[in-house]
């Protein structure tokens, strides 16, 4: 069998000297404060004994400054988290004002077009939209109040279409471009009454209206009532071109829309008229 021998690395003399002179400081140290040496001994003593105290002080110094700059990392860190945490909560805070502000600016306009002296409104955001299909998502439903065939409107008093469908916080709503959306309109400035028709993919048509009437560019629709689907008086469109055939018994008319669809911020549903 092999013996294995423990071996130690040998000290240098160089740090057994300094280890000596430390251990005889250390030892001086405690004997001049231990006995009455005097005064003179000691102020002796100490200014042969400077430059290592200045050393074993400054070495003690940056050791004290290396925690401290730890433990000052540790506080920055636990003060730029809370700041952070701040800044995200007034930016939330922040988010929910505007938002507020921009409902406020709603029904100020609501209010100056006299929409609640009209109808019981409900205050509704779209959320998700299918304008190739015609239709769009409100975030208010059944918990709020809301029903099927419910009109619904901007702030300007342009009609944007009906509830269809109703879930308990939220409702479908078709455009009344949908192609299967339907409702009387007039100009009433000429007592001149018709059919609106959705055509599909945001676009629309003024039909059944009767040959002798003189319709032309720019002349403003509304709705109707006869049909009760909508109130009246909600703004529609303008008539963009006239068209007549010498066939036919009714002239139709193109129409330019007044509701934005591809820009709905806020809208309001008409619960009651």
């Amino acid at each position: 069998m092999k013996n294995y021998k423990l071996r130690l690395k040998p000290i240098s003399v160089k740090k057994t000297k300094i280890i000596i002179i430390t251990v005889l400081l250390i030892v001086v140290f405690a004997i001049l404060n231990l006995f009455c040496f005097s005064d003179k001994i000691r102020n002796v003593f100490y200014i042969f004994s400077l430059p290592v105290q200045r050393t074993f002080w400054k070495a003690g110094d940056k050791a004290a400054d290396f925690f401290a700059v730890f433990y000052r990392i540790k506080e920055i860190k636990q003060d730029n988290e809370y700041l952070i945490q701040k800044n995200q909560e007034l930016l939330s805070e922040n988010i929910a004002l505007k938002g507020l502000e921009a409902e406020n600016e709603i029904l100020r306009q609501a209010l100056a077009l006299g929409l609640s002296d009209d109808f019981n409104l409900i205050l509704a955001e779209p959320i998700a939209k299918d304008i190739d299909k015609d239709f769009i998502l409100l975030n208010k439903g059944i918990k709020h109040g809301v029903s099927e065939n419910m009109p619904v409107i901007t702030s300007q008093k342009i009609i944007c279409g009906r509830i269809i469908d109703v879930y308990d916080n939220f409702s479908r709503v078709m455009l009344i471009t949908h192609n299967q959306s339907s409702f009387d309109a007039e100009i009433s400035e000429k007592e001149i009454s018709g059919m609106i028709k959705g055509k599909g993919r945001l676009s629309l048509s003024f039909e059944l209206i009767p040959k002798d009437k003189e319709i032309k560019e720019k002349d403003i629709i509304t709705t109707m009532s006869l049909t009760k689907i909508f109130p009246k008086g909600l703004l529609v469109g303008e008539v963009k071109r006239a068209q007549k055939n010498a066939s036919e018994p009714y002239q139709t008319a193109e129409i330019s829309l007044f509701c934005e669809f591809d820009d709905l911020d806020k809208l309001f549903i008409i619960t009651d008229y």
